[in-house]
C-alpha cells in the first residue's frame, strides 16, 4: 500500500495472492490490517463490530448472488442484513471473551491470528470467494443456533 487510497494493480494482484495462495497466517494478517481501522496495531470493540457486521453481511449478500440456494431456510434478511446487529454484538463480546487474552480490551495481531485459528467462522471469511459452501456451513450455525454459536468462540 503506497497510501494514495487507491488501489493500484500492483496492490491488487499482492493482495489477491495473499486471499488466494496465502498461508493461514498471511490471510488473517491481511484481514486484521484491513479492519484495523486506525492503524494502530489493535483491534477495539468497534472496530471488530463493524467488521463483522460488514463483512458477514457481503459475503452473506454475495453468497446469496452466487449460490441462492444456500441461504433458505433460517436465513431471513431483516432491514437489508442477513446478520442483526444484536447478533454481532453478541458475537463481538464473545470473541473479546476467547480473544482478549491479555485483558487489554483491544486484539492485538497476535491475538486475532491465534483466535481465528480455534474459530471456523473466522478462518473462512477469506475463503468465501473460493469455497462459499464452506463459509455457508461455518457460519449457519450462527443463524440456527446463536447462543451455541457464541459458546464455539472459545
Amino acid at each position: 500500500a503506497d497510501g494514495s487510497g487507491d488501489i493500484d494493480f500492483n496492490e491488487f494482484t499482492v493482495a489477491a495472492t495473499v486471499l488466494l495462495a496465502g498461508s493461514f497466517e498471511a490471510k488473517c494478517s491481511f484481514n486484521f490490517d484491513i479492519y484495523d481501522v486506525d492503524a494502530d496495531g489493535s483491534l477495539d470493540k468497534g472496530e471488530m463490530f463493524d467488521m463483522l457486521l460488514t463483512t458477514l453481511n457481503r459475503m452473506a449478500k454475495l453468497v446469496d448472488q452466487m449460490h441462492p440456494k444456500l441461504l433458505e431456510g433460517n436465513w431471513k434478511k431483516r432491514n437489508g442484513l442477513f446478520f442483526q446487529e444484536h447478533v454481532v454484538r453478541d458475537l463481538v463480546e464473545s470473541a473479546f471473551r476467547s480473544a482478549d487474552v491479555d485483558n487489554s480490551g483491544t486484539i492485538s495481531k497476535e491475538e486475532y491470528v491465534a483466535w481465528a485459528a480455534k474459530n471456523p467462522v473466522v478462518a473462512t471469511c477469506s475463503d468465501v470467494l473460493i469455497n462459499p459452501a464452506s463459509f455457508m456451513a461455518a457460519v449457519n450455525e450462527i443463524m440456527t443456533d446463536p447462543r451455541a454459536a457464541q459458546e464455539s468462540l472459545v
